[in-house]
């Protein structure tokens, strides 16, 4: 037995039961065709794919008493515009995946625990809030999120995953904190505007490859013109063969 969904269970006895499948404090399924939608107060779950594939909705309101959003919760509901998180703790794999509506979202202090793809493919998303509090961006977390253009990383993420903002073509400046000890491999690959970076000095260049920041670290590293990636020619090789600019290091 799940501990988490049957510890402190309110009896939810006041809500329309054509709409919501409500189970022991959990959201099983929403039945409704509404597009603004309010969970009863006293779920504390929204469950696995319980509002998948909503074509409708449009926005949902939460109470104070949902604290964990299940895989796939709202995946493919294209037209959700407005989520607010305040009391979330755990927020399950693809859980707002393809919420092509979505603009802006916070994620919220106490937030725990965050799926991977949790917001993958939310083409409309520009603007990320990570509050103080949240120790990880979890691997695909914004991937492919093609107009994110601003993110703030606070000083509590320690750990940026794999594919994180894997395909983020508008994404053109980031300050990754110094507590970030590791970035996961193509955390950054195909931001192809991303070249304004700071970072501390313990993660290397090497970990935004796929991107203009990076390129000319990785020309550099495979012996390459640092200016173009062209080949040097000469005597001593201090030539750059295709912009002619001397060698710099």
């Amino acid at each position: 037995m799940d501990n988490y969904i049957y510890s402190n269970v309110v009896n939810i006895t006041n809500y329309n039961q054509e709409e919501f499948e409500i189970v022991a404090g959990k959201l099983i399924k929403y039945k409704g065709q509404t597009s603004n939608v309010i969970v009863p107060d006293g779920v504390s779950i929204i469950g696995e794919k319980a509002f998948y594939k909503c074509s409708n909705l449009i926005q949902i309101t939460m109470p104070n008493s949902v604290t964990k959003i299940e895989e796939q919760a709202f995946y493919q509901c294209y037209k959700l515009r407005e989520i607010t998180l305040d009391n979330i703790e755990v927020i399950g794999p693809f859980a707002f995946s393809e919420c092509n509506e979505l603009k802006k979202i916070c994620l919220p202090a106490c937030l725990k625990s965050i799926g991977n793809w949790a917001f993958s493919m939310c083409s409309e998303l520009e603007d990320v809030i990570i509050e103080n509090g949240v120790t990880n961006i979890s691997y695909g977390m914004f991937n492919n999120c093609v107009k994110l253009k601003n993110i703030s990383i606070p000083n509590t993420i320690t750990l940026i995953e794999g594919c994180a903002f894997k395909d983020c073509k508008n994404l053109k400046e980031i300050i990754v904190p110094q507590s970030v000890t590791k970035i996961g491999d193509e955390a950054f690959y195909g931001c192809s505007n991303l070249k304004n970076v700071i970072h501390p000095n313990h993660i290397k260049c090497g970990s935004f490859s796929g991107t203009p920041y990076a390129q000319p670290y990785l020309w550099k590293l495979h012996g390459k013109c640092e200016f173009c990636g062209g080949d040097f020619y000469g005597l001593f090789k201090k030539k750059c063969f295709d912009c002619k600019k001397p060698k710099s290091y």
